[in-house]
């Protein structure tokens, strides 16, 4: 494997990643602790290399000028003599292949540096501390994941959320246009829904694209779902272990949504007592307060809603629910 400088970075799934941070915190940064050093890293950046199927991020404490950047995707390496406090994270993927997830990762490498230590983790993604990655590798595709573990004398947390484009070419500005100004760590999933004295709370999810209905179609959980889950899901028929809260949302094909896309919204809630009750409405009747999207197979979805409907026996039911997901191919 051919491991280019230094990087951090590799995955295990693409999905549920548990996120715990106060309401002030800015959840797309990431955070380097080693040797009793500890520094606060800017927004990932990316470069892609199409032929060896390579992707390379890179968090700065002080990011690069426009110059600099453009010049570091011109020669499809990020410097790191003279840029500060940084980590670089490399993953490299199947080549030919265009799927981010999992299990197309053939390797990866983190590593620090700009401390008065420097520090390297390099292997599977258990040794990277890789916890998740999923998206899709093209030009204007988007890579998501999290990096985040530690050790002794170390601790990573390293989320990303990048579009991607071939070295020398502009990033893709309708992928990053999409990327909400506070994203929820990519794998995030978090809220609550209440009906007649009842809370069930959401932990898991799964997002596909339903290509003959023309939905985005997301799926929450209250525990990790079962294997095959996402097959039964998309063949509309489960068993135990199902979701507690599911949403469709109607968007046009492929291209960059937000809640003024959405055309359709169906959310439905599992309660024990009262069953699964069902809210066929608009984007403000579901409570979308925040949605980015790209609503393809290999897409993303992040969105925010909360807001209550009449239920059975005239109760209302209420939610409050929070998602960041890969789409699955």
């Amino acid at each position: 494997m051919s491991l280019r400088r230094i990087v951090w970075a590799v995955v295990m799934g693409c999905c549920s990643i548990a996120a715990a941070a106060g309401a002030d915190t800015d959840l797309t940064r990431g955070s380097v602790r080693l040797g009793g050093e500890e520094v606060s890293l800017a927004p990932a950046r990316a470069i892609w290399d199409a032929q060896e199927n390579r992707v390379e991020l890179a968090f700065f404490a002080r990011p690069p000028g426009a110059a600099a950047e453009e010049a570091a995707q011109q020669d499809g390496v990020w410097q790191v003599d003279a840029a500060g406090p940084m980590a670089l994270v490399e993953l490299e993927f199947t080549p030919g292949s265009e799927s981010g997830m999992a299990g197309e990762l053939r390797g990866c490498r983190v590593s620090v540096h700009g401390l008065r230590r420097s520090g390297e983790w390099e292997g599977d993604a258990a040794a990277c501390h890789l916890l998740s990655v999923g998206g899709i590798l093209r030009p204007g595709g988007m890579l998501i994941g999290l990096v985040q573990g530690e050790g002794a004398g170390y601790a990573l947390r390293l989320p990303f959320s990048v579009s991607l484009a071939a070295p020398g070419g502009e990033v893709a500005a309708a992928v990053a246009a999409v990327t909400p100004a506070s994203p929820l760590p990519p794998g995030t999933v978090r809220g609550t829904a209440t009906f007649d004295g009842q809370e069930l709370s959401v932990s898991h999810g799964l997002a596909w694209w339903d290509a003959g209905r023309g939905q985005l179609r997301v799926a929450l959980f209250d525990r990790e779902p079962p294997p095959g889950m996402l097959r039964d899901l998309r063949a509309g028929s489960w068993g135990e272990g199902g979701p507690v809260a599911a949403l469709h949302l109607e968007l046009p094909a492929g291209a960059p949504a937000t809640a003024a896309s959405v055309g359709y919204c169906f959310l439905n809630v599992s309660f024990a007592r009262g069953g699964s009750i069902g809210n066929n409405t608009d984007a403000a009747g579901c409570g979308i307060s925040e949605l980015a999207a790209e609503p393809r197979p290999g897409g993303h979805v992040a969105a925010r809603l909360a807001g209550s409907a009449p239920g059975p026996g005239e109760r209302r039911y209420a939610w409050d629910l929070q998602f960041h997901l890969a789409v699955a191919p």
